[in-house]
């Protein structure tokens, strides 16, 4: 049961690791899933018999666990789930506002540079339609935002190294406090 790492950083540096111990997989996995606060610890050490390499998690944009062993259930909020698509995959006409789930595709960009394209569902029962597109604009104010990576595995975003996300149909109806602008 091997276990992927990836950590995105904010100087867009891409970083890969691997663990192939089971004890050590499900130990990483505890460690990084378990809280809603690893972008607020002091820092992210990681150590192999060859080196050790330390991480501000506050610089870190995202970090991605594939294998065998992740977890099903993704940290974050309940009623909106992200999953990771290819970048150049054209996104399919999504509805925001039609029926029970909300479906669009969002690019989240990060400090650095490094852009997440995703394709988000949200559940719209008992939503009004401004609430449908205010709980996108609520991922900013959250502590950690988990979504499936493209792999299946499980992806943790760090909320205070985003710069903005792009959100795509934007839906008829916004918020009251959004600022209406001609498109372009």
């Amino acid at each position: 049961m091997p276990l992927s790492i990836k950590i995105v950083t904010t100087a867009n540096r891409t970083r890969f690791f691997h663990q192939s111990d089971e004890r050590q997989v499900a130990k990483s996995i505890a460690m990084l899933t378990g809280t809603t606060n690893i972008y607020a610890t002091s820092s992210l050490l990681l150590s192999s018999a060859l080196q050790a390499e330390v991480f501000s998690p506050r610089r870190i944009a995202l970090i991605e666990l594939d294998g065998d062993s992740t977890p099903a259930n993704r940290p974050g909020q309940s009623d909106v789930r992200i999953t990771a698509i290819d970048p150049d995959d054209s996104a399919p006409v999504y509805e925001l506002n039609e029926g029970a789930a909300g479906r669009f595709r969002v690019d989240f960009f990060f400090v650095g540079g490094y852009v997440l394209s995703t394709r988000v569902e949200v559940d719209n029962a008992e939503a009004t339609f401004a609430d449908r597109a205010r709980r996108v604009t609520r991922l900013f104010e959250v502590p950690l935002i988990g979504y499936t990576s493209a792999n299946g595995g499980v992806g943790l975003m760090n909320p205070s190294a985003m710069t903005r996300a792009v959100i795509t149909p934007a839906g008829e109806i916004v918020p009251a406090d959004a600022l209406l602008v001609d498109d372009f």
